[in-house]
Parts: C-alpha cells; sequence; structure tokens
C-alpha cells in the first residue's frame, strides 16, 4: 500500500493474507489500519500516540527520520547497534 490513506482501506482478505506468515494476524490487521486511519484523522505529536507504536516505534522515527539519533537512547538492542555503528562512522582515523 502507498500510505496511510491507501492502508486505512485496504481489503483486509488480501492484507490478512501478506502478513499471516508473521503471526498474529488478526491483531496486526486491525493495528495497521486503526494505526493507518489514526495518521491521517488524529493531530498527533508523535508516533507513539498512534495506535500500535510504542518506544521501538517512537525511537525508530527520531533515529532513522528525525535524525535525531545521538538525542536519544533506546532499549532496544538492533537500535543501540544502530547507533554504535553509526558513531564508529563518525571517528576520524
Amino acid at each position: 500500500w502507498s500510505g496511510p490513506f491507501a492502508m486505512s482501506h485496504a481489503h483486509e482478505p488480501t492484507l490478512r493474507s501478506i502478513i499471516k506468515p508473521l503471526g498474529f494476524v488478526n491483531k496486526r490487521t486491525v493495528a495497521l489500519k486503526r494505526m493507518s486511519k489514526e495518521w491521517i484523522e488524529k493531530d498527533w505529536k508523535s508516533i507513539k500516540e498512534l495506535y500500535g507504536c510504542g518506544n521501538y516505534a517512537m525511537n525508530s522515527d527520531l533515529i532513522f527520520f528525525q535524525g535525531q539519533w545521538s538525542d536519544i537512547e533506546p532499549q532496544d538492542g538492533e537500535l543501540k547497534r544502530y547507533i554504535e555503528f553509526v558513531k564508529s562512522q563518525l571517528v576520524d582515523d
């Protein structure tokens, strides 16, 4: 789907068939559609305000989209490793 509007109007059987291998298909279908609807309709300031989005989503948004990777200390191991990698690339030899 090309964006939140398209996802919020996604054909549920098609969406379910695509995400079924990930598990929790019913929960994920509801979450994707509701989050997409809120993206469009809700006056949100932080990604964490959207349905189904927690600290990982908020930290990912700050790191990858807002460019604030140096301002946060994520708890997730993969996000920590990414920040360590970025910092290692900035070190002058």
